[in-house]
């Protein structure tokens, strides 16, 4: 019987050792090696082989679970201003630094030239001392909980790491995190074996069936987010350091876009061993400069420092005073939710199996789970944006939209009936007045559908609702930088003159109008017959006739029909009819004036700001009579 090369090493059959011609093989082959992308096997092999890994994950009633490093669920830095607060245990930030493990690779960026070593606090000076001198030390922080948060996930999931970090990092962080070996084992995947330094792929460990694997991650980007991810929170410890190993990938777009965050870095390659981005971090020495930042705020402001005032014997010189500060904290607790979140994924899945089951239907998929358990979050909140979605762009298509209606939320254009909530960056848009008057619409800071997504939980309202008619200089920063932005709701520069409107001095407005329009030599026909109306149906007292501007404005307050004006400002709402019917009254006790076209003369017929001048002092009219009910 020929042999069908089931597994193929370097291009050649690891069963009879033929070599195996590339695009002679009649079959896709697949690396599902963690530690090989050399390693390939066929279609049909790795069929079998998933066949028999499914099999061996229901037996122990488990799922697969992948699980990201950096910044998910520890955080690494190169800053050497570490091992110097280390070494100080009068240091306030000695205290976060306790439990931080330190490794060394040599200069070639693969050699480990020193084992990691923890913290002793009897001999703090030997901390990351020695090895290679031309090596980088590393500093690595476990994210609060990480040891019982893994040893409880893996009597659930079977546990694989991925990460864009080397080999050789990949291997001293897991020997931090699991020193014994018995969570996560030889199931290492690194950037060595990944392929590619800008894209994780879940078919690189599971080729042929995903349904019982769950990522969790703090990059969705890397993942293109799959729907099998569980997003987490970054964790940043060490203060405006981020991925070491994901520098050149750029940051992670934000879930609000805001005008006032950097753009993105181009995408670069990892230069060598120890990158480009690794060394600008150790001469930068960011802890310290995020030091000497938060120093400098607190002498501005008067603040009080977090560090307990020193004895008069222990004054020290103010130089020395940088090294007083208390920066780092250790009050994460991202780890608490993922775990609440994987064992509800997990006991739901296994639920639905069982009960699959019974009816002979096969098995549930966990992409559906996670679906169901993100759609309840937002369940029956309508949402509407504004000022948070570019006017170039699609809403449908901007991540804040997919994101909300991924967690239930129902999104719409315009502030439709049916609107529960905007999300909005200013109270200072005519959309956001339209839904302060209906009354019944929940008016947010973008953070509440931050915090209620990262959480899966919706949070309650209260804490982040806008205040109507806030001035601007009493917003939070995050507010002013936004509304004083390239983003919009309007359409067209025509509605963004009538959301500008919204900022006007109507008195000071009015004043100008009335000196624009008095300045008419003429008068029309039409004011004329306003004129003759108004005093046949309005009372006045016996002084001068009011100037035409004035009769007209007046006239036109008392019409049934809005002006244009009014059109334009309530375009996008359902709310056009239901003010022309608050206007209306009955019409047999009101003077009923010509339509708009026939009313305006044939001089001033041919002119588009006399028209818009027109509507806007009628506007005007209305909203100052409006105030007086």
């Amino acid at each position: 019987m020929a042999c069908e090369h089931p597994i193929q090493v370097a291009g050649l059959c690891a069963l009879c050792g033929k070599e195996i011609e590339e695009g002679s093989f009649d079959q896709p082959t697949f690396a599902t090696l963690h530690s090989s992308a050399s390693v390939k096997v066929s279609r049909d092999e790795a069929i079998r082989m998933d066949t028999e890994d499914t099999k061996h994950l229901i037996e122990q009633q488990k799922l697969a679970l992948i699980v990201d490093l950096d910044q998910t669920i520890i955080h690494v830095t190169v800053d050497p201003t570490v091992k110097e607060w280390a070494h100080d245990p009068h240091n306030p930030n000695w205290d976060a630094l306790k439990d931080v493990v330190a490794f060394q690779l040599g200069a070639d960026g693969t050699t480990v030239s020193h084992q990691p070593e923890r913290l002793d606090p009897e001999k703090v000076k030997s901390f990351a001392t020695g090895g290679d001198e031309n090596g980088c030390w590393y500093y690595v922080k476990l994210r609060p909980g990480l040891d019982e948060f893994l040893t409880t996930l893996a009597s659930k999931y079977e546990l694989h790491v991925y990460t864009m970090g080397t080999r050789s990092y990949a291997d001293c962080i897991c020997r931090i995190v699991d020193p014994d070996g018995h969570k996560f084992g030889a199931r290492i995947l690194s950037r060595d074996e990944n392929g590619s330094d800008m894209q994780k792929s879940l078919a690189r460990l599971f080729p042929i069936s995903t349904d019982m694997v769950v990522i969790i991650d703090d990059r969705a980007d890397v993942w293109s987010w799959s729907p099998n991810l569980i997003k987490v929170e970054p964790y940043e410890f060490f203060v405006g350091i981020g991925d070491i190993n994901a520098a050149h990938l750029g940051p992670a777009k934000p879930l609000v876009p805001t005008p006032t965050a950097p753009p993105a870095d181009k995408p670069s390659d990892m230069q060598g061993p120890q990158s480009k981005e690794l060394q600008e971090q150790i001469e930068a020495r960011p802890l310290k400069r995020k030091l000497e930042e938060a120093l400098e705020h607190k002498k501005d402001t008067g603040a009080p420092s977090t560090d307990p005032a020193p004895k008069e014997s222990e004054a020290q010189p103010e130089a020395e005073v940088i090294e007083e500060e208390l920066l780092l904290r250790n009050d994460d607790t991202e780890l608490e939710l993922i775990e609440a979140i994987l064992l509800e994924v997990h006991q739901q899945w296994y639920d639905s199996y069982h009960d699959m089951k019974g009816k002979g239907k096969g098995r549930p998929d966990v992409k559906n789970v996670i679906k169901r358990m993100k759609g309840e979050v937002l369940k029956g909140c309508e949402i509407v944006f504004s000022g948070l979605i570019p006017v170039n762009q699609e809403p449908e298509t901007a991540t804040i939209w997919t994101m909300a209606e991924e967690f239930g939320a129902k999104c719409h254009r315009h502030l439709v009936k049916s609107v529960t909530h905007m999300v909005a960056a200013s109270p200072h848009t005519m959309k956001a007045e339209q839904a302060y008057r209906r009354g019944n619409v929940q008016v947010v800071w973008p953070s509440w559908l931050n915090d209620s997504i990262c959480s899966w939980v919706r949070q309650g309202e209260a804490a982040y609702l806008i205040p109507r008619n806030t001035e601007l200089s009493l917003l939070p920063p995050e507010a002013q930088d936004l509304t004083q932005s390239t983003f919009s709701d309007t359409l067209s520069d025509d509605q963004q003159v009538m959301e500008n409107l919204a900022h006007m001095d109507w008195g000071e407005a009015e004043d100008e109008v009335d000196a624009f329009l008095d300045d008419d030599d003429t008068e029309t026909e039409n004011d004329s017959l306003l004129g003759s109306s108004l005093t046949e149906s309005v009372p006045s007292p016996e002084t001068e006739s009011p100037a035409p501007s004035l009769r007209r404005r007046a006239a036109g307050a008392r019409t049934n029909e809005p002006s244009k004006l009014r059109n334009s400002i309530l375009a996008d709402s359902d709310d056009i009819e239901n003010d022309a019917k608050r206007r209306k009254t009955d019409s047999s006790t009101r003077t009923v004036l010509p339509p708009e076209d026939e009313a305006v003369s044939p001089q001033s017929a041919g002119s588009d700001d006399q028209h818009f001048l027109d509507d806007l002092a009628l506007e005007m009219e209305r909203e100052l009579n409006d105030d007086e009910i």
